[in-house]
């Protein structure tokens, strides 16, 4: 698989930015993509170890898979080019259902994969922050529509938080309306004057912070 899409014909080129973690610092990183279709055909031995499996841990036996098929899938590669020296490159393989029969198709892949960081962090901020999984419902039904509001929250402050990380000193009137930041502001202290200018955005999403139980 790794060797057909090596073969492959750079479809592709990219810039994307590159957010600051342990390992690395924050940079732009330019990226050849390439792509290719692959058959994944199941080994010889597949079907007898998922029928023993299914045999030791199922009880409706009739479920058992009876045959597995060739599975088709587009497979995308993407290698960053022209690297500072001492910098470990970027590279990516990505394996896809969806279709990568264009440049287009194959772009769109990474920048799904470029997300994932983001969506873990929603999902983070739905468990830590919201903590939706303490709660105790009696239906399905019940729980869906409180994850639907839960996840509505959980957005808006995903969202303040990188706006305040984009931009610090910024005034909060930017993502908050006067009713919002002054109200944010009685309830941070209650014992102070309510601010004739509002907060910046670090100072505001700081203060929604310690609302939900954050020291820092």
């Amino acid at each position: 698989m790794l060797e057909a899409v090596e073969a492959a014909s750079v479809c592709a080129t990219t810039t994307v930015e590159l957010s600051r973690t342990d390992e690395r610092e924050a940079r732009l990183a330019k990226l050849e993509v390439r792509r290719a279709q692959v058959m994944l055909v199941p080994p010889r031995r597949a079907m007898g170890v998922i029928q023993k499996w299914w045999a030791e841990h199922s009880q409706v036996e009739r479920l058992a898979p009876e045959k597995l098929e060739p599975v088709r899938v587009g497979v995308v590669l993407v290698s960053e080019v022209e690297v500072a020296e001492g910098v470990k490159p970027v590279r990516w393989l990505l394996l896809t259902s969806l279709p990568v029969e264009s440049a287009e198709q194959a772009l769109a892949c990474v920048e799904h994969y470029r997300l994932r960081w983001l969506v873990e962090r929603f999902h983070y901020v739905l468990k830590s922050g919201c903590q939706v999984e303490k709660l105790q419902l009696e239906s399905a039904d019940r729980l869906r529509r409180a994850v639907t509001v839960y996840s509505e929250v959980a957005w808006r402050l995903l969202w303040l938080t990188y706006e305040a990380r984009a931009h610090p000193e910024a005034p909060c009137t930017t993502v908050l309306d006067e009713f919002t930041w002054r109200l944010l502001c009685v309830a941070s202290c209650p014992t102070e004057t309510v601010a004739v200018a509002p907060p910046t955005q670090k100072a505001a999403v700081r203060k929604i912070a310690m609302r939900g139980g954050s020291t820092r």
